[in-house]
């Protein structure tokens, strides 16, 4: 990717929480138009868009970057394979306290093995 694809892809969380900000109810403050504008916050105080880190960042976008990280690791991209279940559960350990707020990925943790059963019951096999 070019650093202006780069930056145009940047852009998605803020024109997502525009398009979901034209529907009164969403637009509370925390509410979901927030989830979607922070969620690609780090805990840390990285990522975008800038200004909020740790408990800052609404919880809802903090619960949803633990599981975006989550889901795009265990899916595949155009740039690599998708992580087993179990690798994507390790790098989410390590991501904890710095890209992922340490209690949602703790809750993740939590429930690991119940994710994998899920995951593995949604994999098709040749019956």
């Amino acid at each position: 990717m070019t650093e202006e694809e780069w930056q145009y892809i940047k852009r998605h969380p803020e024109t997502g929480a525009a398009i979901i900000g034209a529907v009164s109810c969403f637009k509370e403050k925390g509410g979901i138009k927030d989830m979607v504008l922070h969620h690609h916050k780090r805990y840390d105080g990285g990522g975008y868009p800038a200004g909020l880190r740790g408990n800052e960042i609404p919880i809802g976008a903090r619960i949803l970057s633990v599981a975006d990280t989550f889901s795009a690791m265990i899916q595949d991209r155009p740039y690599r394979k998708a992580m087993s279940p179990e690798k994507a559960f390790d790098e989410i350990a390590l991501l904890s306290g710095s890209q992922l707020d340490p209690i949602c990925t703790a809750a993740l943790l939590a429930i690991k093995d119940k994710v994998i059963g899920w995951i593995r019951g949604f994999t098709l096999t040749d019956h």
